[in-house]
């Protein structure tokens, strides 16, 4: 395969997606009701944007995987590199919090690096760096197929321990997979990062970038037909999750699958070429935003309640933690070598 200028769609939409995972942890309108447009924003409309950041990965993967077989391990030594750099500030946060009990702080650090993430969000590099590994070992020692197969059946697995966990902890064996400690570790690697991760890697091999660009007299009404139809399915089967109970922050469902694999797809037909010179700023300013959200968070939470002296709604949380980032990503764009380090 040919690899493909940058699509400017999927760097404008990585920064749409890195709204939304600010807004998983700003909960903007949301006061704990399974309810409202808080509920809606958070545990159905920003549920997207993570397994998106897998497929893309996956996509500009396998775009490289047949040509050059060291494409993996450069993916996944690049990742590290970001990866650790990006912990610096977290772990200088961890080591202040437990500077009375540096062993902790010490074995903590191992595990979390390695397995959890060095932040809560940050659990995104290591499942994406494994899973890159685990894929490249597969599909070099059995080909495409069995690939494609395993990923499925891992999905479909881990959608059962996620948003269907009732439903999971019935069924023996699983049930015991289920109840693990580390099961949240082992789903996100196994059962996220390697089926989001191939999913891209299908659409690759899919050759959709081979004529992405559609004419401009081109009738989209088939294209929002399809999109629509993954939409509502997906949304549809939230609803459902929410009237019978069912655990409505599952990371996991089962129509989110082909909604990712849409929107893609999507993205890749309509590359958007107008936004050539807004895209790069676009996937610089989205990555810090990802990278940094948490810690901006704390400190606008904590100089918001001075202000205010009361609770503040997670939206002015949202707006100033983005606005702050974006402005910052921006200006970080124009520096090369940490250009280098954010994308």
């Amino acid at each position: 395969m040919n690899v493909k200028k940058r699509n400017n769609s999927i760097d404008l939409f990585r920064y749409v997606c890195a709204l939304l995972v600010v807004i998983i942890h700003t909960e903007p309108f949301y006061g704990g009701e399974l309810r409202g447009l808080g509920i809606f924003l958070k545990e159905f409309l920003s549920r997207i944007a993570v397994p998106f950041f897998f497929a893309v990965s996956g996509y500009f993967l396998f775009l490289k995987i047949d040509r050059d077989g060291k494409a993996p391990l450069r993916s996944a030594w690049r990742l590290t590199k970001v990866y650790l750099f990006w912990s610096i500030p977290y772990l200088l946060l961890n080591l202040w919090v437990l500077r009375n009990d540096i062993p902790s702080f010490l074995s903590r650090t191992v595990s979390d690096l390695f397995l959890h993430g060095s932040s809560s969000h940050f659990w995104f590099f290591p499942a994406l760096i494994y899973a890159t590994l685990l894929i490249a070992l597969i599909y070099k020692a059995f080909g495409w197929k069995p690939l494609a197969v395993t990923a499925v059946v891992l999905y479909i697995i881990g959608v059962i321990g996620s948003s269907y966990t009732p439903l999971g902890m019935q069924i023996p064996g699983l049930s015991v997979l289920y109840g693990w400690e580390h099961f949240a570790a082992v789903r996100r690697i196994f059962m996220t990062a390697i089926p989001f991760v191939t999913l891209g890697g299908w659409l690759a091999r899919r050759g959709e970038a081979q004529d992405a660009v559609v004419p401009e007299r081109h009738n989209q009404s088939q294209d929002w037909l399809i999109f629509a139809a993954a939409l509502i399915a997906y949304v549809a089967e939230k609803c459902v999750l929410l009237l019978v109970g069912y655990p409505i922050n599952g990371v996991n469902t089962l129509a989110l699958f082909p909604l990712t694999a849409v929107i893609l797809m999507l993205l890749l037909k309509h590359p958007s070429e107008k936004h050539t010179g807004l895209a790069p700023y676009a996937r610089t300013c989205a990555n810090f935003i990802y990278y940094m959200h948490i810690l901006c968070m704390l400190v606008v939470e904590r100089g918001l309640a001075l202000l205010c002296r009361s609770s503040v709604d997670g939206i002015w949380v949202w707006l100033i933690t983005v606005a702050v980032l974006t402005g910052i990503g921006a200006v970080l764009h124009r520096v090369n070598w940490i250009r280098k380090l954010l994308n």
